[in-house]
């Protein structure tokens, strides 16, 4: 995206499972995006990836609506990659715990209801 507005739109349809935001747009803040998923309460983990050098206020108000800062540098894709891949991990660990948990639920009531006289049927 490479407008405010444009991430914003994108944001609202809910199908992100992270978001990388660069604070450098061509119309708009990338921190007014940050600012809206966090005020929406959006689940989804953010990444702020960019060149800018933030001042000790931009950094201490970013730090409160984001997951993550990275300042792009000769490595930080590699850092980026692995931040990324970490929140992937954990938003499917986290799925996958849910829907075991309702598995295992499910069973483990069915199990039981046979245990008991007129359970189960």
């Amino acid at each position: 995206m490479e407008t405010e507005e444009q991430a914003i739109n994108e944001l609202q349809k809910g199908t992100y499972d992270a978001v990388i935001i660069d604070l450098g747009l061509k119309s708009g803040n990338g921190m007014n995006i940050c600012k809206f998923a966090r005020e929406k309460q959006m689940k989804v983990p953010i990444i702020v990836y960019t060149g800018k050098q933030l001042s000790p206020d931009e950094e201490k108000n970013l730090k409160k609506i984001a997951d993550r800062i990275i300042i792009k540098t000769v490595h930080s894709e590699n850092r980026l990659l692995d931040e990324l891949m970490l929140f992937l991990h954990q938003t499917q660990k986290e799925s996958f715990d849910k829907t075991e948990t309702s598995d295992l639920s499910g069973k483990m009531k069915r199990l039981s209801n046979k245990d008991h006289p007129g359970g189960g049927r």
